[in-house]
């Protein structure tokens, strides 16, 4: 690997004495600006009180207009220096400034959320897209519909598309080509912080907060309901644990702030991801690979209570644990390209395709002799 990190290293090196280069050559240029006014105006007026003196100035005022020009050369070079740093300053934050006036789509339409608690209708309508800068596409021509209520288990390989498919409905990638729509309307219509209220996401990165367990699962640090802090504890099955510990809910999270701070496990941070999600509510919950560091019977223990954890709303469920996806409404496929199989876990079965290959496969892991097999 030497040469290959050592060819990295010089590249790095390389693009960074070259930006380096463009920010000194252009203070240079603004310094010679500076000194060649400065010179020109000391000559300037030298060269007229020369004059003077020559046609018969007295001295006497000729050492007041000397001492005068020497002060106001000093002003004017303190004024060209003062100017000088703020426009080599400007090149810094130019382009700053110039990120955070510009209109990133951050805003979106005007469009506020649906109602809250009413579920909501998802539609892909033929979105292609692809991540800048590659030429794979990650969905072609892809579309597809989720009635309202209905609980969807999204599968696939890895690199499929699976949570390419959350971050594009949530509105944090916008598709290359075609439409996502909710309830009939486009996502670019509504306002961005309309459009993330409406949805109850648990990403596979779980990110736990250096605040107590009850900020981290409200996202806030006022206005705590405690009562349904500890309703989604029980849910996810982390009532006992946060309840043994001496300050409860008020527990401080990690040890960067209080020295004493709770550390969970991977597992225990997963359910309090999916508690923070649970409390935010919203039309849909997504659970993108949501348990992936818990046990098979710990998974199953959660999705035994999803079915009330999302009355009332539409829930998407990916996970690589076929088994999770039974108790869903309909199952989709993905392959990389688009929608493969769709259907219910007994359909797909019956089909007798990929999503059988993988339901069976997976099986024989969870049985005796797995390993043999």
């Amino acid at each position: 690997m030497k040469e290959r990190i050592l060819d990295n290293f010089n590249l790095e090196i390389k693009g960074y004495v070259d930006v380096f280069k463009l920010i000194k050559s252009r203070e240079y240029a603004l310094g010679f600006i500076t000194l060649l006014t400065l010179l020109v105006s000391d000559a300037v007026t030298y060269g007229i009180l020369t004059y003077q003196v020559v046609n018969g100035m007295p001295i006497e005022d000729f050492s007041m207009y000397l001492i005068a020009t020497s002060t106001l050369s000093t002003r004017m070079t303190s004024l060209s220096d003062n100017i000088t740093y703020i426009m080599r300053e400007h090149m810094y934050v130019r382009d700053l400034f110039k990120l955070l006036d510009e209109n990133l789509g951050e805003e979106g339409g005007e469009l506020p959320a649906a109602p809250a608690d009413v579920p909501i209708e998802i539609e892909f309508d033929h979105v292609t897209f692809k991540y800048p800068g590659t030429d794979k596409y990650i969905f072609r021509n892809f579309s597809l519909k989720i009635p309202a209520g209905q609980k969807l288990a999204l599968v696939g390989v890895n690199g499929a598309g699976k949570t390419t498919f959350v971050k594009l409905l949530t509105g944090l990638f916008e598709p290359d080509s075609g439409r996502i729509l909710i309830n009939g309307h486009d996502i670019k219509e509504y306002r961005k912080t309309e459009l993330f209220r409406m949805f109850a996401v648990v990403f596979q990165e779980v990110n736990i907060l250096a605040f107590t367990i009850a900020q981290n699962i409200a996202c806030s640090l006022d206005d705590i309901d405690y009562k349904k802090v500890d309703d989604v504890l029980k849910q996810v099955k982390l009532y006992d644990k946060v309840h043994s510990l001496e300050k409860g809910t008020d527990t401080m999270m990690l040890k960067i702030i209080d020295e004493n701070g709770s550390v969970f496990s991977g597992g225990e941070n997963q359910k309090l991801a999916i508690a923070r999600a649970l409390y935010k509510g919203g039309n849909c919950v997504i659970m993108d690979e949501p348990t992936a560091a818990l046990d098979a019977l710990a998974e199953a223990e959660i999705y035994s209570e999803f079915d009330k954890l999302t009355e009332g709303k539409t829930a998407i469920y990916i996970s690589h644990r076929l088994a999770s996806t039974k108790f869903c409404d309909k199952i989709a496929l993905i392959d990389g390209t688009g929608l493969r199989e769709y259907g219910t876990h007994d359909e797909l079965m019956k089909l007798g395709g990929i999503y059988y290959d993988m339901f069976v496969t997976q099986g024989k892991y969870y049985q005796e002799g797995g390993d043999a097999a």
